[in-house]
Protein backbone atom coordinates (compact mmCIF):
# COMPACT_ATOMS: atom_id res chain seq x y z
CA UNK A 1 0.00 0.00 0.00
CA UNK A 2 3.04 2.39 0.92
CA UNK A 3 4.38 1.82 -2.80
CA UNK A 4 1.36 2.59 -3.84
CA UNK A 5 0.48 5.60 -2.52
CA UNK A 6 3.70 7.39 -2.28
CA UNK A 7 5.15 6.10 -5.68
CA UNK A 8 2.64 4.53 -8.26
CA UNK A 9 0.01 7.19 -7.02
CA UNK A 10 2.30 9.64 -8.67
CA UNK A 11 3.31 7.82 -11.99
CA UNK A 12 0.55 9.34 -14.84
CA UNK A 13 1.80 7.85 -18.46
CA UNK A 14 0.98 10.13 -21.00
CA UNK A 15 -1.73 11.68 -18.80
CA UNK A 16 -4.10 8.61 -18.79
CA UNK A 17 -2.31 5.49 -17.20
CA UNK A 18 -1.94 5.09 -13.74
CA UNK A 19 -0.39 1.65 -12.37
CA UNK A 20 -2.87 -0.16 -9.19
CA UNK A 21 -0.68 -2.37 -7.86
CA UNK A 22 -2.59 -2.20 -4.63
CA UNK A 23 -4.74 -4.33 -6.63
CA UNK A 24 -2.21 -7.72 -5.77
CA UNK A 25 -3.02 -7.47 -2.08
CA UNK A 26 -6.56 -7.92 -2.66
CA UNK A 27 -6.65 -10.93 -5.25
CA UNK A 28 -3.79 -12.67 -3.66
CA UNK A 29 -4.94 -13.13 -0.26
CA UNK A 30 -5.72 -17.16 0.37
CA UNK A 31 -8.51 -18.25 -1.38
CA UNK A 32 -10.04 -20.45 1.32
CA UNK A 33 -10.55 -16.89 3.34
CA UNK A 34 -13.93 -16.47 4.55
CA UNK A 35 -16.02 -14.40 2.51
CA UNK A 36 -17.80 -11.77 4.76
CA UNK A 37 -13.35 -11.38 5.88
CA UNK A 38 -12.49 -11.09 2.12
CA UNK A 39 -14.59 -8.48 1.28
CA UNK A 40 -14.31 -6.31 4.29
CA UNK A 41 -10.83 -6.55 4.09
CA UNK A 42 -11.23 -5.13 0.14
CA UNK A 43 -13.66 -2.94 0.99
CA UNK A 44 -11.32 -1.41 3.52
CA UNK A 45 -7.86 -1.60 0.82
CA UNK A 46 -10.26 0.53 -1.58
CA UNK A 47 -11.43 2.85 1.44
CA UNK A 48 -7.47 3.90 2.08
CA UNK A 49 -6.82 4.17 -1.64
CA UNK A 50 -9.67 6.13 -1.58
CA UNK A 51 -8.72 8.31 1.25
CA UNK A 52 -4.99 9.10 0.03
CA UNK A 53 -6.15 9.41 -3.06
CA UNK A 54 -9.22 11.84 -2.53
CA UNK A 55 -11.81 9.56 -5.05
CA UNK A 56 -14.46 9.56 -3.18
CA UNK A 57 -15.31 5.64 -2.65
CA UNK A 58 -14.34 4.44 -6.17
CA UNK A 59 -11.76 2.44 -5.53
CA UNK A 60 -13.87 0.88 -2.38
CA UNK A 61 -16.37 0.12 -4.73
CA UNK A 62 -14.17 -1.17 -7.32
CA UNK A 63 -12.47 -3.50 -4.84
CA UNK A 64 -15.32 -4.60 -3.15
CA UNK A 65 -17.31 -5.81 -6.66
CA UNK A 66 -13.75 -8.41 -7.45
CA UNK A 67 -14.33 -9.24 -3.68
CA UNK A 68 -18.25 -10.54 -4.82
CA UNK A 69 -16.53 -11.87 -7.71
CA UNK A 70 -13.30 -14.01 -6.72
CA UNK A 71 -15.05 -16.86 -5.44
CA UNK A 72 -16.57 -17.44 -8.80
CA UNK A 73 -12.83 -17.13 -10.52
CA UNK A 74 -10.11 -18.18 -7.93
CA UNK A 75 -11.92 -22.18 -7.41
CA UNK A 76 -11.45 -22.35 -11.04
CA UNK A 77 -7.91 -22.37 -10.98
CA UNK A 78 -7.04 -24.37 -7.78
CA UNK A 79 -5.16 -26.88 -8.36
CA UNK A 80 -5.02 -28.61 -4.53
CA UNK A 81 -8.73 -29.24 -3.29
CA UNK A 82 -7.65 -30.29 -0.04
CA UNK A 83 -10.38 -28.38 2.17
CA UNK A 84 -8.01 -27.86 5.73
CA UNK A 85 -5.06 -26.36 3.31
CA UNK A 86 -4.39 -22.65 2.87
CA UNK A 87 -4.20 -21.64 -0.67
CA UNK A 88 -2.88 -18.90 -2.65
CA UNK A 89 -3.35 -17.56 -5.24
CA UNK A 90 0.02 -17.62 -6.88
CA UNK A 91 1.70 -19.22 -10.29
CA UNK A 92 2.63 -22.16 -8.14
CA UNK A 93 -1.21 -22.97 -7.12
CA UNK A 94 -2.97 -21.75 -10.22
CA UNK A 95 -0.15 -22.72 -12.56
CA UNK A 96 1.12 -20.15 -15.08
CA UNK A 97 -1.46 -20.33 -17.26
CA UNK A 98 -4.35 -20.41 -14.70
CA UNK A 99 -2.46 -17.56 -13.29
CA UNK A 100 -2.50 -15.49 -15.90
CA UNK A 101 -6.09 -15.88 -16.67
CA UNK A 102 -7.12 -15.13 -13.08
CA UNK A 103 -4.69 -12.08 -12.55
CA UNK A 104 -5.92 -10.74 -16.64
CA UNK A 105 -9.61 -10.64 -15.96
CA UNK A 106 -9.47 -10.00 -11.81
CA UNK A 107 -7.37 -6.77 -13.19
CA UNK A 108 -9.63 -5.56 -15.95
CA UNK A 109 -12.71 -6.30 -14.27
CA UNK A 110 -11.82 -4.08 -11.09
CA UNK A 111 -10.12 -1.44 -13.93
CA UNK A 112 -13.77 -1.47 -15.83
CA UNK A 113 -15.34 -0.73 -12.52
CA UNK A 114 -13.00 1.97 -11.24
CA UNK A 115 -13.15 3.80 -14.66
CA UNK A 116 -16.57 3.42 -15.30
CA UNK A 117 -17.43 4.67 -11.88
CA UNK A 118 -14.89 7.79 -12.15
CA UNK A 119 -16.51 8.80 -15.46
CA UNK A 120 -20.15 8.12 -14.95
CA UNK A 121 -21.41 7.77 -18.18
CA UNK A 122 -20.84 6.21 -21.68
CA UNK A 123 -19.17 9.61 -23.09
CA UNK A 124 -15.50 9.24 -24.02
CA UNK A 125 -16.15 5.44 -24.31
CA UNK A 126 -13.50 4.82 -26.61
CA UNK A 127 -10.52 7.09 -24.35
CA UNK A 128 -12.21 5.32 -21.42
CA UNK A 129 -11.68 2.27 -22.77
CA UNK A 130 -8.03 2.85 -24.23
CA UNK A 131 -7.66 4.17 -20.29
CA UNK A 132 -8.73 0.46 -19.16
CA UNK A 133 -7.03 -1.29 -21.45
CA UNK A 134 -3.49 0.37 -21.01
CA UNK A 135 -4.11 0.86 -17.01
CA UNK A 136 -4.61 -2.95 -17.04
CA UNK A 137 -1.82 -3.94 -19.02
CA UNK A 138 0.75 -1.77 -16.81
CA UNK A 139 -0.99 -2.56 -13.65
CA UNK A 140 -0.74 -6.73 -14.64
CA UNK A 141 3.23 -5.97 -15.40
CA UNK A 142 3.88 -4.39 -12.36
CA UNK A 143 1.77 -7.59 -10.49
CA UNK A 144 3.61 -9.99 -12.77
CA UNK A 145 7.22 -8.41 -11.80
CA UNK A 146 6.16 -8.25 -7.85
CA UNK A 147 4.86 -11.58 -7.94
CA UNK A 148 8.35 -12.94 -9.55
CA UNK A 149 10.19 -11.12 -7.43
CA UNK A 150 9.61 -11.57 -4.45
CA UNK A 151 7.03 -14.46 -3.84
CA UNK A 152 9.16 -17.07 -6.67
CA UNK A 153 12.50 -15.91 -4.71
CA UNK A 154 10.56 -16.36 -1.28
CA UNK A 155 9.80 -20.06 -1.66
CA UNK A 156 12.98 -21.36 -3.54
CA UNK A 157 14.86 -20.10 -0.55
Amino acid sequence: MLIQIFVLNNIHLFGIVHPYIYVYFILFLPVNLPKTTFIIIAFAVGLAMDIFSNTYGIHAAASTFIAFLRPLLAGQFVRDKEPDSIIEPHIRSFGLRGYIIYSLTMVSIHHEALYMLEILSFRDFGFTLLKILLTTLISLLFIFIYELFFFLKKNEG
